[in-house]
């Protein structure tokens, strides 16, 4: 081999490795909503149904593939004021649950890792107005 194609095939390896670095970077550290994202109830209504979480859960407390979802920020939820993983529920924790999912009692919930943080606060808001 010439000096060339050897110089050529290290740097496409190298692109190689620092693209799955970066890949793997991002799909590892699934980021909360920062404290200046506000969440908007009636936005989150809408990512709530277009991101189809109403697939699975109802706004009600009956149970469709997951748990009905009325009141589950104020406590009144099949978990009380945990979530499925044992998490007391907050903004926060909400927001990592949705989108890392996990297993609990009823069922698995994947999780949605494609939601912007203003979007995550919105459904939060969201769920918030959930009686």
């Amino acid at each position: 081999m010439t000096t060339r194609t050897l110089v050529s095939l290290a740097l496409s390896a190298l692109i190689g490795i620092l693209a799955l670095a970066a890949c793997g970077a991002q799909a590892t550290t699934p980021a909360a909503a920062p404290a200046s994202a506000v969440g908007d109830a009636a936005r989150g209504e809408t990512v709530f149904t277009s991101a189809g979480c109403a697939g699975c859960h109802s706004v009600g407390s009956d149970q469709l593939v997951g748990p009905g979802l009325a009141g589950i920020v104020n406590g009144k939820g099949p978990y009380g004021d945990k979530l499925p993983n044992g998490e007391l529920i907050t903004d926060a924790s909400l927001i990592e649950w949705i989108k890392v999912g996990g297993v609990g009692k009823i069922g698995q919930m994947p999780g949605n890792n494609t939601l912007t943080d203003q979007e995550l606060a919105d459904i939060v808001a969201y769920l918030k107005t959930l009686e």
